[in-house]
């Protein structure tokens, strides 16, 4: 049997986490736009789509550390965990050496990837070495403290796609969404 592909978008919104925000709607929101607004809680993952959950974003709300291809780059690492899902889903995005605030696509930032495998084996995979890539659009709204106390705040989207093993379900939806605030 053949491997079902079905695609997986994930929309990521980064907010400050150094003061408490919350989101009042408890139906949640119908697009990736209104949850960006709506001001998600700090430090935590929603997911909706083939599944809803919502969860904490590991290790300490996310990091921003040195690494990348170069060793001198400077790399946004966000990490979330869905429980319904059986998922962790593991981002890197290689910002350069003097990363800014600013707009940026898999276009203008070539070096990223994006992880999730399900208890039931189901892939959700995106990156620049995926096949088929996916896509983001981030928007830093804050870069700081480099290099000693490192801080960023924004908001990414991702799109990655589902690889399923024969006679696995991942959903029934072809498409999930991830809020993470940070």
């Amino acid at each position: 049997m053949r491997a079902l592909a079905i695609t997986f978008g994930i929309a990521i919104a980064l907010v400050g986490c150094s003061g408490s925000a919350s989101n009042d709607s408890d139906a949640g929101p119908t697009d990736a736009g209104s949850l960006i607004d709506a001001g998600p809680p700090a430090c935590s993952a929603t997911f909706s789509g083939n599944f809803s959950d919502q969860a904490a974003i590991s290790s300490g709300c996310g990091t921003l550390s040195l690494g990348g291809t170069s060793g001198t780059d400077w790399l946004l690492q966000l990490t979330a965990s869905s429980s319904v899902a059986g998922a962790q889903l593991r981002v890197k995005v290689d910002l350069g050496s003097a990363p800014t605030a600013g707009d940026f696509t898999d276009a203008t930032l070539e070096t990223w990837s994006a992880v999730a495998v399900g208890a039931t084996s189901c892939e959700y995979s995106a990156g620049n070495l995926a096949v088929p890539a996916g896509s983001f659009e981030l928007t830093l709204t804050e870069v700081s403290g480099l290099p000693s106390a490192p801080v960023a705040h924004g908001n990414l989207q991702i799109l990655l796609h589902v690889s399923a093993p024969a006679t696995v379900d991942c959903g029934a939806g072809d498409v999930e969404q991830a809020f993470l605030a940070f």
